[in-house]
């Protein structure tokens, strides 16, 4: 996939541009699967209903975002066919995902989750295909790596026993996860990602750049307590500033930038037994995401992508 990638990009946005103004034509395939024109018109505008930042970038990176969103989607889904023999969505498990959509969108119901992307020319049947290859997607990898899932007990209740105190720090966090198989392509990619934060702030370079799940949220990962970071990640993030990021933290399968936005205290009022659960739960999702980074860099290695 790298020996195509240079030469695709270049001939991408030149095709992407006539093919849109004109007509619904084949640009690329990826393995045997065909994309089109308006696939990627239909990407295009399914960032941009999702995420308001994205209807603020230029048209060249939201083309080159979408064309990159189609990929990853078409891997997971050929894996997802290949490995699950089980490829049924729960209906409830559908309803929550469209709920968390919707209500991130201020918005109230399905209906009115409806009539909003209709406005970008797309209904709800497409939000809930994309919906269900992510579910099958971490449905997949949970069968993979569930019995790899480690939880240290002991650093566990450490980690209970710091916050058992009046106040507590939260942070709020945002990251940017990305890859590099060179060191020449990990300063590449680190020069354009400062770029891009200097330049557009740091939510969008996470939308352009960050291939974590939290791109789509423009890398925010909301309040964190700060006793439930690792103390690598916790030593680090008390030597930068309100407003300022990490230099690159080295994490399984990639590398990690993070922004401190904001620090609070706040009342501690906790019940010990419901937060060692959600530290576990906590521990356990980042695991889970680390094992679905690493699997899916795996799997993109061999794929083949033509321009047609």
């Amino acid at each position: 996939m790298n020996k195509l990638h240079n030469y695709f990009v270049i001939i991408f946005l030149f095709l992407i541009n006539s093919a849109l103004a004109l007509e619904n034509k084949i640009l690329f395939k990826v393995n045997n699967e065909i994309i089109t024109s308006i696939d990627i018109l239909n990407e295009s505008n399914y960032l941009k209903a999702l995420n308001k930042n994205a209807q603020s970038l230029d048209k060249k990176t939201l083309l080159e975002i979408s064309k990159n969103s189609i990929i990853r989607e078409i891997i997971k889904k050929e894996t997802i066919n290949i490995e699950l023999k089980n490829t049924k969505v729960e209906e409830d498990l559908l309803n929550n995902a469209l709920r968390n959509i919707y209500e991130n969108l201020d918005l109230k119901s399905n209906d009115e989750l409806a009539e909003f992307v209709n406005n970008f020319d797309l209904n709800l049947d497409y939000i809930r295909n994309k919906i269900s290859i992510e579910i099958l997607w971490n449905r997949l990898i949970v069968s993979k790596f569930r019995n790899r899932i480690f939880i240290d007990e002991v650093e566990l209740e450490k980690q209970l026993e710091e916050i058992k105190t009046d106040k507590i720090k939260q942070l709020s966090l945002s990251e940017i996860y990305f890859t590099a198989d060179s060191l020449e392509e990990f300063n590449k990619k680190l020069i354009e990602i400062k770029n891009d934060i200097t330049n557009k702030g740091f939510g969008n370079a996470a939308f352009i750049h960050s291939k974590s799940r939290s791109a789509n949220q423009n890398g925010d990962l909301g309040w964190i307590n700060e006793n439930s970071l690792n103390q690598n990640v916790r030593s680090i993030l008390m030597n930068i500033k309100i407003g300022e990021f990490t230099q690159p933290i080295t994490v399984p399968g990639g590398y990690l930038l993070l922004e401190l936005k904001e620090a609070r205290i706040i009342e501690n009022e906790i019940d010990i037994d419901k937060e060692r659960e959600k530290l576990k739960t906590s521990l356990t999702n980042q695991q889970f995401n680390q094992f679905s980074n690493i699997y899916y860099k795996r799997i993109e290695k061999d794929t083949i992508i033509n321009e047609l």
